[in-house]
């Protein structure tokens, strides 16, 4: 029993570490950023098929980046779900994303009055809290906990919005987020790559 437990212990932190280099936070940045400057361009679709460009990109500077610095891991079956999870976090977000994008179109034609209200009265307050939630929920997912401070930025930078009034307009606030987020992936990149350098069996 206490092996078993150790056993997830262990797989637990590797495949922490292996989230250490940045690179979903690169990945959430620029899809957030993408999406934001889709709906200043009357294109908001386009956050839609991001994630699909996104993760084969992920998935190729994991092995460019990650592996040849931690070297190759192969978690359990049941701990290999992980990565399940991560794709689920990703497609969850895209739905959000869509979702929230077709309610504020509906919010402009034919809407219930409350729906009306809150999305005409409240929508940074809105989209700051859901996508609080959606951090959060992703660090009791995947237990990166540096995504809490997502969540607070998130919400943060959204709750300005709405205090600032109109003149500042939701997909600037997702701009500013976005890159935000990717300045902070790449200082997180940075950091791994100095921190580990590649092994050298692994390097030739």
């Amino acid at each position: 029993m206490t092996e078993n437990v150790n056993i997830k212990e262990i797989e637990k932190k590797v495949f922490t570490a292996y989230h250490e280099d940045g690179i979903l936070d690169i990945s959430i940045g620029l899809w957030i950023l993408i999406f934001g400057i889709g709906i200043s361009l009357d294109i908001a679709w386009i956050g839609g098929i991001i994630p699909a460009l996104v993760l084969p990109l992920w998935m190729a500077a994991k092995k460019v980046i990650t592996v040849p610095r931690l070297g190759h891991v192969k978690f359990s079956p049941k701990y290999s779900s992980q990565m399940k999870k991560v794709r689920a976090v990703i497609a969850v977000a895209v739905v959000m994303g869509v979702v929230m994008f077709l309610l504020f179109r509906q919010a402009y034609c034919n809407a219930p009055s409350w729906m009306d209200t809150l999305f005409h009265e409240y929508p940074r307050l809105l989209f700051g809290v859901l996508g609080a939630i959606l951090f959060i929920a992703s660090v009791w997912i995947l237990g990166i906990r540096r995504l809490y401070g997502y969540a607070v930025l998130t919400f943060t930078i959204f709750v300005g919005g709405h205090t600032l009034g109109s003149s500042v307009h939701g997909e600037h606030l997702l701009v500013l987020l976005g890159t935000l987020i990717v300045v902070a992936g790449m200082a997180i990149l940075i950091q791994f790559i100095r921190k580990h350098p590649v092994q050298k069996e692994m390097s030739g």
